[in-house]
């Protein structure tokens, strides 16, 4: 409404001069009408120019003082000014993300999710920051087997992710909503749902051209299709994570589907080949410092011991991985560990 009163403002003065120019009175009157109108749209344009400039201004300095409160308040806190300095723009956002993901890496869902749900009420936060926060949510959730919880704020970032305005951020946003939908239609035992999410995520990832995703999308594939008993589309889907992985040099990538290959081999009774693809994989986590791959590797090698008949070997595999499982706080893998050591 505000624009439009700013434009018929401007256009007002020449509708009046056209208007006088079909009137019958002296040329010379004309031409006075006309410049005094230009005249006036002058005015009016340098009016509103000035007004959005200082209106611009006027935003930039209480985000700067704003920022210099965040930032103080986070000094408040007893953070470092290295770290506060280091967040940028919006540092109170910034902490609440990244405060977060570090609960996420210490297993605290709860704590994560709190964080995450302060990034949803933040004044600033952008429609792409909201989706992030909602997806972030949503895998807290799934960690905290409230499936459908997670699949909740899945939705509402998809649902969000139709108004964020840059296509790269919008597509990014939409297909890691789809994929984690996915998942959690697999973790019901709902394959073909979970299919119908992860080929629509991996759609996008193609069209985008993000090779990672795609990866990722493999990968979930061959998942849902080893566990509906179907290992050559499975294989199939990982070897093509591996041969994008390779491409890309992402080695957490490339060690999950070399251990997946190694599942499908051992579930087809090729025990050596299954051995190979999890000692290359075991050697990536390893390189990588990744101790949930480690740990989930060691327990993959210890089936195939078991499968192989060789109890003890199994047993002394089993046995690392449950080290390392007790001390993340890891409840199902450990549990996991314990039934292969039986």
């Amino acid at each position: 409404m505000l624009l439009l009163l700013k434009i018929l403002a401007t256009v007002a003065p020449f509708v009046l001069a056209i208007y006088v120019s079909t009137l019958e009175i002296p040329r010379k009157t004309k031409i006075i009408v006309w410049i005094i109108c230009l005249f006036i749209s002058s005015l009016i344009v340098i009016y509103f120019v000035k007004e959005e400039t200082q209106k611009k201004e006027r935003i930039k300095t209480e985000e700067y003082y704003q920022n210099i409160i965040e930032r103080q308040e986070l000094f408040n806190r007893g953070l470092p000014k290295a770290y506060i300095n280091g967040l940028g723009d919006h540092p109170l956002l910034r902490d609440f993300l990244k405060t977060g993901f570090n609960y996420i890496k210490d297993y605290k869902y709860k704590e994560a999710i709190k964080e995450f749900e302060k990034c949803l009420t933040y004044p600033k936060a952008t429609e792409s920051e909201k989706v992030a926060a909602h997806i972030e949510i949503g895998i807290c959730y799934c960690g905290l087997s409230e499936l459908r919880e997670g699949e909740e704020h899945f939705r509402k970032a998809l649902d969000i992710s139709e108004g964020v305005k840059n296509k790269s951020e919008k597509l990014k946003g939409k297909s890691a909503a789809l994929g984690n939908i996915g998942i959690v239609y697999s973790y019901l035992g709902k394959p073909n749902e979970a299919l119908s999410y992860y080929n629509q995520a991996l759609e996008i990832y193609k069209k985008s051209g993000d090779k990672e995703g795609m990866a990722n999308s493999f990968l979930d594939l061959g998942v849902v299709y080893k566990d509906l008993g179907n290992p050559d589309e499975a294989l199939r889907n990982y070897e093509e994570a591996l041969e994008i992985e390779k491409e890309i040099g992402n080695d957490g990538l490339k060690a999950d589907a070399l251990g997946n290959i190694g599942t499908i081999y051992d579930d087809l009774g090729k025990y050596d080949e299954a051995l190979k693809y999890h000692s290359e994989a075991l050697e990536i986590f390893k390189k990588i410092k990744d101790e949930q791959g480690i740990a989930n590797t060691l327990r993959n090698m210890a089936d195939v011991q078991i499968s192989l008949g060789k109890s003890d070997e199994a047993l002394g595999y089993s046995n690392r991985a449950l080290e390392i499982y007790k001390k993340s706080g890891d409840k199902e893998g450990m549990a996991t560990s314990l039934l292969t050591q039986r």
